[in-house]
């Protein structure tokens, strides 16, 4: 008989692999081992080592299919979706380089990375070779452009958590490519992120979730729409005009629209969003601007047109552009002059919701606070 205590952590904390195992082995583990609540880790590592057959089987098919994903994924496209990944991994890397190394701690602080992403480096290796990876980090300027990555990619992770805050459970990625925040961000389950790419994108993360066994951690909806390749925007969108692909992305996102229930929606740009042509950017920015209802915040990096005009004309009332400074007082951290992120909020502090508790005093959200400061 195992007490309760060992049962529960040799259930959750294995991965699915070594729990399969477990199921298949475990009257084995049990007849020539003993366990009890304060010796966990020792049946732990028996379980681990007694899957690694069926982990082999798993990682086996995983890797089939993600070679399959990768066969039907554009260079353009690789490079777009693995780049914001492969320089989030870097920044991590960069931070963890002093622990193991054995020598004298310098005199200076230690580098923190804005963005700790775990997952960075799996997606990276799914969407770059080796070969585009070791061009991609010899590149002049590489750490620099790793920190302000990852600074941009912790900025939008804060309103990201600041609208879990005001109960918003739409989240819209618009050039969702190597974005782990569906994996690493502790939200709700009732948060709903609708995941906008192409369909050779969303496979080869797929794969690459399956393969590093990745588990999400709010549902999600998947959304077949490259904005990225304004002349392949959509199946049978060939050749269509901004207005005409606009429409289209703006039919496409009416179910997350719906389900918002009038708390709004919070749409994030790609994080490549350079790599995109203008044209790309002004159909999905022109397709926020006539499907956000009253509540919803835009956040990304600033597109390479004057998006302002356009999104306050569309009731966007309180529209920001933070540029590297900015980013350099919030994040304590050197960042890439030319880095700029846009931020727009329609409606958000007069949108309708539970009123705040009698004797507190309503005000902005935190991402606001950070924003006037």
């Amino acid at each position: 008989r195992l007490p309760r205590i060992s049962v529960l952590q040799l259930m959750y904390r294995p991965k699915m692999a070594s729990f399969v195992a477990f199921r298949r082995h475990g009257s084995q583990l049990l007849n020539r081992t003993s366990f009890s609540s304060r010796r966990v880790e020792q049946p732990q590592l028996l379980i681990t080592g007694c899957a690694r057959k069926a982990s082999s089987a798993v990682s086996g098919d995983s890797e089939d299919k993600s070679a399959e994903a990768i066969a039907g994924l554009g260079a353009v496209q690789a490079a777009r979706a693995g780049s914001p990944a492969f320089w989030r991994g870097l920044a991590r890397k960069m931070e963890e380089a002093p622990k193991k190394s054995k020598k004298k701690q310098q005199q200076q602080a230690p580098f923190r990375a804005p963005c700790k992403d775990p997952y960075a480096e799996c997606l990276a290796e799914a969407f770059l070779s080796s070969a585009a990876r070791s061009a991609v980090m010899s590149s002049p300027g590489a750490e620099a452009r790793s920190v302000s990555f990852s600074a941009r990619a912790a900025f939008m992770d804060r309103f990201v958590m600041d609208a879990v805050g005001r109960r918003t459970r739409q989240v819209v990625l618009l050039g969702s490519g190597s974005d782990t925040r569906p994996f690493r961000l502790d939200v709700p389950p009732q948060l709903t992120y609708t995941e906008v790419d192409a369909a050779s994108v969303h496979e080869v993360r797929s794969a690459a979730a399956t393969t590093h066994s990745l588990r999400r951690r709010a549902a999600f909806r998947r959304l077949d729409f490259d904005i990225a390749q304004s002349t392949e925007v959509a199946p049978g969108t060939s050749g269509k005009s901004e207005e005409e692909v606009s429409e289209a992305l703006v039919e496409a996102l009416s179910p997350a629209v719906k389900a918002a229930r009038g708390a709004g929606v919070l749409f994030l740009l790609d994080e490549a969003l350079e790599a995109w042509p203008e044209a790309a950017q002004r159909a999905a920015v022109a397709a926020v601007a006539k499907a956000a209802p009253a509540g919803s915040v835009l956040v990304g990096p600033a597109p390479t047109f004057d998006a302002i005009p356009l999104l306050q004309e569309a009731g966007f009332q309180q529209t920001n552009l933070v540029n590297h400074e900015n980013l350099q007082k919030i994040f304590g951290l050197p960042i890439l002059e030319g880095t700029s992120m846009l931020v727009a909020m329609k409606d958000v502090e007069d949108r309708p919701g539970p009123k705040p508790p009698t004797g507190s005093r309503p005000g902005p959200s935190v991402a606001a606070r950070e924003l006037r400061l």
